[in-house]
C-alpha cells in the first residue's frame, strides 16, 4: 500500500496460483510423502528441506527437477547470496 497526499492507495495484483497435491505418510521420521501438481507426475520426497524445495519450485513454476532461470526473478530456496549451511565451508 501506498500513500499520496494523506490517502491510501491500494494496488491489487493478479498472480497466478500454484495448486498442489500433498499426501504425507503417516508417522514417518522425518517426513516423507508424496507432491503433486494438476497434470503433473508426482514427486517423492523426504525430511522438511525436500519438501519446502517441492512447494518453492510449483511456486516458481519450475519442471519436477529443474533449475530456475534468473530471468524470470525468482529465488530458489538457498539462493541467497553468502548463504550458508551450519558448518559449512
Amino acid at each position: 500500500m501506498r500513500t499520496a497526499a494523506g490517502r491510501a492507495i491500494l494496488i491489487h495484483v493478479d498472480r497466478p496460483i500454484a495448486q498442489v497435491h500433498l499426501d504425507i505418510e503417516c508417522g514417518s521420521d522425518p517426513i516423507r510423502g508424496r507432491i503433486s501438481e494438476a497434470g503433473a507426475r508426482g514427486r517423492s520426497f523426504s525430511g522438511w528441506i525436500e519438501l519446502v524445495q517441492e512447494i518453492e519450485d510449483a511456486r516458481l513454476g519450475t519442471p519436477a527437477g529443474g533449475e530456475v532461470s534468473n530471468n524470470g526473478g525468482g529465488e530458489r530456496l538457498g539462493s541467497l547470496p553468502g548463504a550458508k549451511a551450519p558448518g559449512g565451508p
